[in-house]
């Protein structure tokens, strides 16, 4: 704050005036109310306070030290654009590489294939895969990872069972996961297990193999 101005005549009821001759005004210096008081009792004044940085709302509803955000809720959906073959019976990360909208742009569909949202908050989260390809699979299963630790799965496993066939089906997970809006990630993992040790086929169908979420409520 600058020097001390006076908003309106002394002796008016609207009348406010920072009671301050130095160059800016500081914590504890005082606010003229009624604009009469010129002795030193302090009668008639406000203390003003603030921080030691000017933000006196930092940590609360505003961050006033940071640069505004003024995206709009964040969501998104991206979808595995080619059949793309994996290792049999491994954890594989999908390669999710077509973006069908992004909402404040935080997925990575070139290099990383991971969303990292700039916006702290609950998101609700969906992450659905598909095996295509000839192989029999007795297990298959879509995960959900955030900062590269499971977070949230779903699984058929059809064990004990001879020329098991779940080839053609799709899976989805859905959970509501908090995000820091700083370094927490989401990625989609799938594992397909073939009994036949056929090499396993993630289908590419936009209906079939693909990661979706929004925001929402915000805690930042």
């Amino acid at each position: 704050m600058g020097r001390a101005r006076q908003l309106a005549g002394r002796g008016n009821n609207d009348s406010l005036v920072l009671n301050s001759s130095a160059a800016s005004t500081d914590v504890g210096e005082l606010l003229l109310l009624n604009g009469t008081d010129a002795s030193s009792s302090n009668a008639g004044f406000s203390t003003l306070q603030e921080d030691a940085t000017d933000n006196a709302f930092d940590g609360g509803p505003f961050v006033l030290s940071e640069t505004p955000i003024s995206v709009a809720t964040p969501a998104f959906r991206v979808h595995l654009a080619v059949d793309t073959t994996i290792s049999d019976n491994t954890h594989t990360k999908i390669p999710l590489n077509a973006v069908q909208y992004d909402v404040g742009g935080y997925f990575d569909n070139a290099t990383n294939y991971r969303y990292t949202p700039l916006i702290a908050g609950y998101y609700h989260i969906t992450c659905s895969s598909g095996s295509s390809g000839s192989g029999d699979f007795d297990d298959h299963i879509t995960q959900i990872y955030k900062n590269g630790v499971l977070e949230s799965r779903t699984r058929i496993n059809m064990t004990g069972l001879t020329n098991d066939d779940l080839t053609g089906s799709y899976i989805g997970v859905t959970d509501v996961i908090h995000m820091n809006g700083t370094t927490d990630y989401l990625e989609g993992y799938i594992k397909l297990d073939s009994e036949d040790a056929a090499s396993p086929v993630i289908d590419s169908g936009i209906d079939r193999t693909y990661m979706a979420g929004h925001l929402l409520t915000r805690t930042s």
